[in-house]
């Protein structure tokens, strides 16, 4: 048993990245081929995402799992309601992010991200419990869509800032 555990040590040490490190660099430029809705402003004269002093960007995801049914004698043993039901059961999550940002005045802007969210786990299970099928339900939502509100933010640079605007 021992000389299996640490072959298997060994193998995951063995087949991991050399080397993990964190992105150096500020992110990339805008990319200007990219389809999204800033681009499709831009390229109607409505928005300069050169020099942007607001933008609106989002992003849906949509995840589905299913499993079938299995052999448990111990489901729910001694009053337990958090077991894992032994018959077959889909879960899915979907959620959509929004990211609204706003110059307010040179080294000022705002930011606000809400997103919906939607989903139906497996044997009703929540929150961290359910975070093991995927990492979208530590939100814990219902199967009507509701509204997650956690990200707002604000900030003021300095003129030194590699970021701030003229």
């Amino acid at each position: 048993m021992k000389v299996a555990f640490f072959a298997l040590v060994a193998g995951l040490v063995l087949l991991a990245p050399a080397r993990v490190r964190a992105q150096g660099s500020p992110p990339a430029p805008h990319e200007e081929q990219a389809f999204d809705f800033m681009n499709l402003l831009t390229d109607h004269g409505l928005h300069d995402i050169h020099d942007e002093s607001w933008n609106v960007y989002g992003q849906s995801t949509a995840i589905s799992m299913w499993k079938p049914r299995f052999q448990a004698p111990y489901t729910n043993a001694h009053g337990s309601v958090n077991s894992l039901s032994p018959d077959a059961e889909q879960s899915w999550s979907w959620t959509l992010t929004l990211f609204f940002g706003l110059h307010l005045w040179p080294g000022g802007e705002a930011y606000v991200s809400p997103e919906v969210i939607a989903e139906q786990t497996l044997s009703n299970l929540k929150g961290i419990g359910a975070a093991h099928e995927n990492f979208e339900f530590q939100k814990t939502g219902g199967t009507t869509p509701s509204l997650y509100r956690s990200r707002m933010s604000s900030g003021i640079r300095g003129k030194g800032s590699s970021t701030s605007r003229s």
